[in-house]
Order: C-alpha cells, then sequence, then structure tokens
C-alpha cells in the first residue's frame, strides 16, 4: 500500500510538473505574438499609435470627472484630513460625528 501511494504522490507530481511546463511554453509563445514587429528605417513618429488629439475634448458623461468636480472632491478630501489630524479634543469631535452619521445611515 506504501509503494501505491508514492506511485500516486509521483504521478500526481509528474502531472503537475507537465501542466507548469505547459503553461510557461504556451504564456512564452503567446507573448512573442504582441511584442511589435521591428522595422528597419521607419521613424518612430509614423510608427506611432497616438491619435494626435482626437479624443482630447471628448466628453461622454462617464463619471463626470470635471476639473470642477475633482476640485471640489479634493477640498473634501483635505477637510476630511484635516479634521484626522486636529489636536486630541477637536479629532475627538470629528471621530464622534462621523459615528453619529454610520449610525444614522
Amino acid at each position: 500500500a506504501l509503494f501505491v501511494v508514492s506511485l500516486h504522490h509521483s504521478t500526481k507530481m509528474t502531472n503537475t510538473r507537465t501542466l507548469l511546463l505547459a503553461i510557461a511554453l504556451t504564456s512564452a509563445s503567446s507573448s512573442l505574438a504582441f511584442a511589435p514587429a521591428k522595422q528597419s528605417g521607419a521613424s518612430t513618429a509614423a510608427s506611432s499609435t497616438a491619435l494626435n488629439g482626437l479624443f482630447d475634448n471628448w466628453s461622454a458623461g462617464g463619471s463626470g470627472n470635471s476639473k470642477e468636480r475633482l476640485d471640489e472632491e479634493w477640498r473634501k478630501q483635505q477637510e476630511i484630513l484635516k479634521g484626522r489630524r486636529a489636536p486630541a479634543a477637536e479629532r475627538e469631535k470629528y471621530f464622534e460625528s462621523i459615528e453619529a452619521r454610520r449610525n444614522e445611515a
């Protein structure tokens, strides 16, 4: 029975090694498929994938991250940090207000 267990363990290890080798070889060969082709004599500007400002002013709504909204979010974050970094008495008031707001929710 011990021989069967060790043989089974050995087979399991061999299967695992074979699987890992297959994964390594597959990932190595597929990563070459995404390597850029070498162009001799071509300028880098001509081979660039830049869209030359095509979408610079495009706004489709999305997350609504306009400059004003981002500025407002930054101000809110600064107020939060100010409350957290305040002296102990003020900081305690800040955290009590946070707890009260959480309890209301």
